[in-house]
C-alpha cells in the first residue's frame, strides 16, 4: 500500500510531539536530580555518567546513521539538563 507524504507527515507530527513529550518529561526529572544535588552538594556534570549513557544508547541503536548522531544529540540534551539543574541551584 502506498502512503501519501501528507500520510508520512502526520506520522512524522506524532512522533516529534511524543519526544517532546518525552523530553518534558526528562525536564521535570532533572529538577529533581538538581534539587537532591542542591541537598548533597554533588557536582551538576557528571562527566563519567555522561560517557557511560552515551556509550549505552550507541550499543543500543540498530540505526547506523542515527548511531553516528547520538552523541550530538545527547550532548544538546545533557546540555540543557546542566543548565535545568544550574538555574535550580541558583535559586536555592
Amino acid at each position: 500500500m502506498e502512503k501519501s507524504l501528507d500520510d508520512l507527515r502526520k506520522k512524522i507530527n506524532s512522533v516529534d510531539l511524543k519526544l517532546l513529550e518525552f523530553l518534558e518529561l526528562r525536564m521535570r526529572i532533572i529538577e529533581q536530580v538538581g534539587e537532591l544535588k542542591g541537598v548533597t552538594g554533588n557536582p551538576v556534570r557528571d562527566l563519567q555518567r555522561e560517557t557511560e549513557l552515551v556509550n549505552s544508547l550507541m550499543q543500543k541503536c540498530s540505526d547506523p546513521f542515527l548511531m553516528e548522531q547520538i552523541s550530538e544529540i545527547w550532548s544538546i540534551i545533557m546540555k540543557m539538563s546542566r543548565e535545568k539543574q544550574e538555574s535550580l541551584l541558583l535559586k536555592q
